[in-house]
């Protein structure tokens, strides 16, 4: 089996990513330093699919991503 060990970065943050990591507003604001009040976001698998990991938006607020190729979802 290989060993991936997956990361996110958000700015200058590198965010290491396990099964249940928890994301919180100091993650993605830099003006909320330290600020674990509420989690945003949960790292989880695909409820049918267990092979699929993705990040469970647990906020509310709509999340955008820019793919590699500089499209925006």
């Amino acid at each position: 089996m290989e060993l991936r060990l997956l990361h996110l970065e958000i700015g200058k943050q590198v965010i290491a990513l396990n099964l249940d990591t928890q994301l919180f507003p100091h993650h993605v604001d830099a003006e909320r330093l330290y600020d674990f009040t509420q989690p945003i976001a949960l790292v989880t698998r695909h409820p049918t699919d267990a092979r699929i990991w993705g990040l469970q938006n647990l906020s509310f607020e709509p999340w955008t991503c820019t793919l590699a190729d500089g499209q925006i979802k």
